[in-house]
């Protein structure tokens, strides 16, 4: 296997030039050893027995990211993600081979001290979104210098590794702490990673990521033993931590540290090698004039000698006292560590374990602990509305869910009073005469923050969307600027853009406890790229610590519960049968984002039927362990590039997509899903609109056996699931979903969803059929649930299926032979 050249942690501490320095030192020839030769090597601390982790090998998945998402995937229309399950199952098998075993680390959060890093980060990846979105709008293939992974993607490869049966585990922020602790306190062989950092912590053994080759004969990595370490250093274990923070780090600037530097190396330019030789030489001096013995790496009398001239300020002192903070790892490796718990003030002893152990998402936890998420930039249309906005009532029943209705860590967010607007503008004016600026600064933020106009919609007055009128929507996929600017002007105001006053002073006079949950997200139009989001977190349905006590079937209908009024309170989403949805697994979620996706007026009849047959095709092949023909993996090469309504519909169902699937992981994971290869492809995508638009008349397109290479179980359950995906059902009154204190109640306004999108007039060709009532297609959903399982793809045991599902033979439809090719 090809070595990456460069594939780093996310976020990590990075001692500026320790890693090339130690490679010049310690050289790869004499360095390198057979994969297998590590297997057995392990042992706990103070024995010189093998532990039972003896051939565990502790994994930065951080850090493997790109080499189980290569760039020569597809990457503008979603993405591949079946080909991200294959690499890591061909990864995890070829160390099973030589006797290894992986245990994976995965970064779940963003640390306090790595915003501003974050936030950079995601702001050169919004450049190069600008940049593809250009050029995908004249028509041009955009630049390879362009290439970014899709979004997520270390949540599907944390997925992809768990359904290898690796142990999987998540950190509040950094991971390679955490790495180290549990690599030395369990008895570990090695650390697998890229990071300068398991140079400076006292693992046994770092492999570097870029020198491994799993196709050698025999496989082989470089392996760097703590003995060679500490000799090439000339320093003990114990005072690596003060020497990276020394040197500088990402705690630690090196602009800091520029006078002591200057001081070791007069007359010379500090950096590099030289430098990181004149710090080890002046801390071993130091140490051994002042006896130092540890094992604390920092002593008031070693400060002395180190920096007698006090060239470091007492603040550069302090930060370095907290860099070294960073690198300690305990006396043993806990599952819950007690700085997990201080610090997440918002969760359960219960939600910490299972976020630790993968069985929580990790926005869920960040949401509870920190009131704040992190998302990245993806590829939209600046002329629809951002993917990030179109999904976030879906995160805010997760956050309604998972934070407390009035959160510790939040002031509680209530919109004032005629006469709380007065004292408060009094009180603003007395500090502000006071000079008091901070003090008026944190009431002008807290005011500004419950006024914030990102709401949930069932917090407003019930917005009408645009329809997708026919056919000229259809044939250009929703590509057409008026449409697509009147999506986004209307869209925006359903998700909460602009609340009316009317509805804040019913909110108010309701006496809603607000929370709020801050969103760092980048997206095109966005007011502030340098700030945060205020969102407002509604009223509580369910507990996630009251839904994981529940049965299966009862979690899953209080998940349907949050969707339906995410999915501007969808009746009949409420109403659908628990054992249905366990039974088709992936398939459910497809046909609950695309009937999101309608609901909200944001994709047309075309797409959404597509979106549905693709999700169809890749959910039966993750049932069948089929892999998608080599044909369809692969763009043809003479295809002009696809336009941006194509790429934003993918990347808006896969936004839609991640979120429910959140929110299903908050409600206690009821429904069966696993990864994205489960229900999305690019290519297929793609290459399914690219064959609808050719036919000449994609608005009456008919031929979806086709695209489903004419497999009559496909066809049927596709034909079944289709109005129901698509929200073809007239609206029946409400009946099971509680509204929001102080919003209209569930089919308050009126609303024909033929078209999907809750507009008063259903569009033209699309009039309701009776056939497609809210019985119907109930009824629909069970035919679907029972043609899948008698497929033999049911995710569910037979046994615990309903009478309705639970019918028929188990065999396979005649297709699904293959095997998945690894």
């Amino acid at each position: 296997m090809t070595p990456l050249r460069s594939v780093s942690s996310s976020y990590a501490r990075v001692v500026k030039g320790l890693h090339t320095y130690l490679e010049g030192r310690l050289p790869v020839s004499q360095h390198t050893v057979p994969l297998r030769a590590l297997a057995g090597t392990g042992v706990l601390p103070g024995s010189m027995d093998a532990s039972a982790n003896a051939s565990v090998i502790v994994l930065d998945g951080m850090a493997l990211l790109r080499k189980m998402y290569p760039a020569d995937l597809e990457w503008i229309v979603g993405g591949q993600f079946q080909e991200v399950w294959l690499n890591v199952s061909a990864f995890v098998s070829a160390f099973a081979t030589q006797g290894l075993q992986l245990v994976v680390f995965m970064d779940g959060g963003v640390d306090d001290a790595k915003l501003s890093e974050w936030r950079e980060r995601r702001l050169n990846d919004y450049k190069k979104v600008e940049r593809v979105v250009g050029a995908l709008g004249r028509g041009e293939a955009p630049a390879k210098a362009a290439w970014m992974p899709p979004p997520n993607i270390s949540k599907t490869v944390g997925s992809a590794f768990a359904e290898q049966g690796c142990e999987v585990h998540y950190t509040a922020g950094e991971a390679d702490r955490e790495i180290a602790s549990y690599c030395v306190h369990r008895g570990c062989a090695a650390v697998l990673g890229k990071d300068s950092d398991y140079f400076v912590l006292p693992v046994p053994c770092y492999l570097n990521l870029d020198t491994l080759y799993l196709h050698a004969n025999p496989p082989s990595v470089v392996a760097y033993r703590r003995a060679a370490v500490d000799a090439a250093l000339g320093l003990p274990t114990a005072l690596l931590p003060l020497l990276g923070s020394l040197i500088g780090n990402d705690f630690v600037p090196t602009a800091a540290l520029s006078r002591w530097h200057s001081s070791l190396m007069p007359e010379r330019h500090a950096h590099g090698s030289p430098l990181i030789e004149a710090v080890a030489t002046h801390l071993g001096a130091a140490a051994a004039a002042v006896g130092w013995r540890g094992p604390r790496p920092m002593t008031p009398v070693l400060w002395c000698a180190l920096d007698f001239g006090r060239r470091l300020t007492t603040p550069v002192r302090a930060t370095v006292c907290i860099s070294l903070e960073q690198y300690a790892v305990g006396a043993s490796f806990d599952e819950l560590p007690q700085t997990l718990l201080s610090a997440g003030l918002g969760a359960s002893v219960a939600m910490a374990r299972r976020f630790r152990r993968a069985q929580l998402d990790s926005m869920i936890y960040s949401a509870a602990t920190r009131g704040a998420i992190w998302r990245g930039p993806s590829l939209d249309d600046p002329a629809a509305m951002p993917t990030i906005l179109a999904s976030r009532p879906l995160r805010q029943e997760v956050y309604a869910a998972c934070c407390p209705v009035h959160p510790p860590h939040l002031p509680l967010m209530l919109p004032p009073r005629a006469e709380e607007k007065e004292a408060t503008a009094h009180a603003a004016k007395d500090e502000e005469d006071e000079g008091d600026a901070a003090a008026a600064a944190t009431r002008e933020a807290e005011a500004g923050a419950a006024a914030h106009p990102f709401l949930h919609p069932s917090l407003q007055r019930q917005q009408t969307l645009p329809s997708d009128r026919g056919g000229a929507d259809a044939a250009s996929f929703g590509s057409t600027p008026q449409h697509s600017t009147a999506l986004h002007s209307s869209a925006t105001a359903s998700f909460g853009s602009t609340p009316s006053a009317a509805a804040s002073e019913g909110a108010a006079e309701e006496g809603l406890p607000f929370g709020v949950v801050q969103e760092h997200v980048v997206y095109h139009g966005q007011p502030s790229l340098a700030h945060p989001e205020a969102v407002r977190v509604p009223s509580q349905l369910h507990a996630c610590e009251t839904m994981w006590s529940m049965a299966p079937p009862a979690r899953c209908s209080c998940f349907l519960s949050a969707y339906a009024r995410a999915a501007r309170h969808d009746t009949l989403a409420a109403r659908l049968e628990p054992a249905a949805l366990l039974s088709l697994g992936p398939i459910a979620l497809t046909v609950l984002a695309v009937r999101y996706m309608r609901r909200h007026g944001l994709a047309p009849r075309v797409v959404a039927s597509a979106l549905l047959c693709q999700g169809l095709v890749m959910a039966w092949l993750a049932a069948t362990r089929q892999r998608l023909p080599a044909p369809l993996r692969q763009r043809p090469t003479a295809c002009a590039p696809p336009s941006l309504a194509v790429v934003h519909a993918a990347q808006l169902f896969l936004r839609v997509a991640v979120d429910i699937n959140v929110l299903n992981s908050a409600c206690g994971a009821p429904l069966p899903w696993h990864g994205a290869w489960e229900w999305f492809d690019g290519v297929l995508f793609e290459g399914m609109l690219r064959q609808i638009s050719a036919s000449g008349a994609p608005a009456d397109f008919g031929d979806w056996r086709g695209l489903l290479r004419g497999d009559a179980t496909l066809y049927s359950i596709f034909e079944a699931l289709r109005p129901l995906a698509l929200a073809l059902e007239p609206v029946a009154p409400a009946t099971s979903v509680t509204p929001t204190p102080g919003t209209a109640p569930v089919g308050h306004a009126k609303r024909c969803s033929g078209d999907g999108s809750g507009g008063d007039a259903p569009p033209s060709g699309e009039q309701p059929s009776p056939a497609h009532g809210p019985t119907d297609a109930l009824r629909a959903l069970r035919i679907a649930s029972r043609l899948w399982h008698e497929a033999g793809c049911s995710t569910r045991s037979s046994d615990s299926l309903s009478p309705a599902c639970n019918t028929g033979t188990s065999s396979v439809t005649a297709n699904a032979t293959a095997q998945f090719q690894v």
